[in-house]
């Protein structure tokens, strides 16, 4: 049998376009395709596609918007013409998880027995973190803590960390920070009474 190959000589478009990474929240990242077409530059329009354009959308100027981090791919497409054919070229997005930031107004903290109680939650940034704080310590003493209101009890002297945990969700990572809450106690002195003959020297004693 015999073929017959048709071979195209109108010539391909070269199309460029760099993988882009970016952060879940973004709103500045875009895709920018270029192209040629016989070593001149292409000035036409591309056609834009998502590989998932529920979670991530691209318009028709580049512009990224994504719903979910992840991996996705975008594909810019020319469509063949009278003088030249077509073409299309990928390049892999990467959407990463946005950062959560955990602060404390005060990272150390002075309480006294008789005080009994102390509550200091934790600062969350971005507000929109969508975990759920928790709260455990650790140290000396008898502080005990409610592990969702922050709330710690004590009824003795000790060194304690409090240290908040925000866990990582679809959209965030995770994180925590931490303070010192030292309790003390006023010690009690007691000095003793004492009768005295003229020309005695009395060094008191103290306790407590």
């Amino acid at each position: 049998k015999n073929y017959n190959t048709t071979v195209s000589s109108l010539p391909r478009p070269e199309i460029t376009m760099a993988d882009v990474e970016m952060t879940w929240g973004d709103t500045d990242k875009s895709v920018t395709p270029t192209a040629t077409i016989a070593g001149e530059a292409y000035e036409g329009e591309f056609t834009l596609t998502s590989s998932d354009p529920t979670n991530l959308q691209v318009d028709s100027d580049g512009k990224l918007t994504c719903n979910v981090p992840g991996t996705y791919t975008v594909t810019a497409a020319i469509a063949a013409t009278g003088t030249y054919q077509a073409a299309e070229k990928s390049c892999i997005v990467t959407v990463n998880k946005q950062d959560v930031v955990l602060t404390f107004d005060e990272t150390e903290v002075v309480k006294m027995v008789e005080d009994g109680e102390y509550t200091q939650t934790v600062n969350i940034e971005p507000a929109a973190y969508d975990g759920t704080i928790s709260y455990e310590i650790s140290g000396t003493g008898s502080a005990t803590i409610n592990a969702s209101t922050a709330k710690v009890e004590f009824t003795e002297t000790g060194v304690n960390t409090i240290t908040a945990t925000a866990p990582s969700t679809d959209l965030f990572n995770g994180n925590t920070a931490s303070y010192t809450l030292k309790v003390k106690t006023t010690p009690t002195i007691t000095v003793a009474d004492q009768t005295l003959a003229i020309g005695e020297t009395y060094k008191p004693t103290i306790s407590g």
